[in-house]
């Protein structure tokens, strides 16, 4: 059986932890309590070291507050400073807000500089190609 993606087993009766349908439980909360007799508080996870919620061999379980484990899947954003192919000006947007996410040649301020660069690039193909080599100021992560 399963809850989401976690496997549940037949919970033994003495099991202390949330039981589903009042027979069953995570088992990977099972197997950690069968090790050291011991289920997580409300503010406690078990967690899958590395990250295979199948994978409920002991040695990848441990114990954690739920503030360390959301620490732990907490993705840093990766940011990219552009200047702006028509009018020039520097800002800042989330890599995956760009060109450099979506394939596509330059990423623009607005949707109006977006437009007048692609008629610079009909009218001067060289001042558009130097314009689109100084898109990117600096990729970094926060």
């Amino acid at each position: 059986m399963k809850n989401g993606d976690y496997n549940l087993v037949k919970a033994p009766k003495d099991f202390q932890g949330i039981k589903y349908r009042g027979k069953y439980c995570l088992e990977h909360h099972y197997v950690y309590w069968k090790e050291y007799h011991v289920v997580p508080k409300d503010n406690e996870v078990i967690h899958h070291i590395d990250g295979n919620k199948q994978n409920n061999d002991i040695n990848n379980l441990k114990l954690m507050t739920r503030e360390e484990h959301a620490k732990i899947h907490h993705k840093k954003k990766t940011y990219v400073k552009l200047k702006c192919v028509w009018c020039q000006k520097v800002f800042v947007r989330e890599k995956r807000e760009t060109h450099l996410s979506k394939h596509q040649q330059f990423t623009c301020c607005s949707r109006q500089c977006s437009a007048k660069a692609i008629h610079l690039k009909q009218k001067n193909i060289e001042e558009f190609q130097k314009r689109i080599k100084e898109n990117v100021v600096e990729v970094f992560e926060q």
